[in-house]
């Protein structure tokens, strides 16, 4: 039987939740600002134990509350945000594109490519321009009819758990991967960062 293609769209209700588990050891092993914030932040609780003062104590704990909305935000991310199609797509500069779209409820797709600098990260093979990342995103922001943009965030950058990431990957169906493609070969080289509109491709797919 022929059904008409579907779009990727994250806001679909049928889109299924990532639920990647979170380690706390991957993240702040994989995100070198994070873990150096922090133990700065330890500093302070453990220099106001140390004296013994309870107002440097206090400000130890009060300063902690920031990475740990971060790290909440990010956690939830990665179980409530959807796969994407994202491959490395520059290493000078090192930038990773994934696709998404941006319109809200029923209303026309808005279907666009994002283009962002590809975060430092520890990588278990060498990565190479067009490999294919397990990328967790969701919208945000925005008005009645569109977001503003995608909140993204690679996999292995909070979980490196092999089986997990090529779970991941294999999550996203194969017309994503060809739909990125296909929207990355209409923009201009060298890619620049930024949300970029893309065409959806008509065709239909086998069911």
């Amino acid at each position: 039987m022929v059904a008409p293609r579907k779009p990727l769209a994250l806001h679909l209700l049928d889109s299924e939740p990532a639920r990647i588990p979170f380690s706390l050891r991957t993240y702040l092993r994989q995100n070198d600002e994070a873990r150096i914030d922090l133990v700065y932040r330890l500093i302070v609780v453990a220099a106001g134990l140390g004296f013994q003062s309870a107002p440097m104590l206090i400000a130890g704990l009060l300063i902690l509350i920031p990475p740990a909305v971060r790290i909440r935000r990010v956690a939830s991310l990665m179980q409530e945000g959807s796969f994407h199609a994202a491959k490395i797509v520059s290493l000078d500069p090192p930038r990773v594109a994934y696709y998404g779209d941006l319109s809200k409820g029923c209303l026309e797709p808005q279907p666009v490519v994002i283009i962002q600098d590809l975060p430092k990260l520890k990588f278990s093979v060498p990565m190479e321009s067009g490999d294919r990342i397990a990328v967790v995103a969701r919208p945000v922001g925005g008005d009645q009819k569109r977001f503003d943009r995608l909140e993204a965030r690679m996999v292995c950058s909070v979980n490196d758990d092999p089986t997990l990431l090529a779970r991941a990957l294999n999550s996203v169906a194969e017309w994503q991967w060809d739909d990125l493609d296909e929207a990355l070969f209409e923009l201009p080289h060298p890619y620049e960062l930024g949300i970029h509109s893309a065409a959806i491709p008509v065709r239909s797919v086998v069911r």
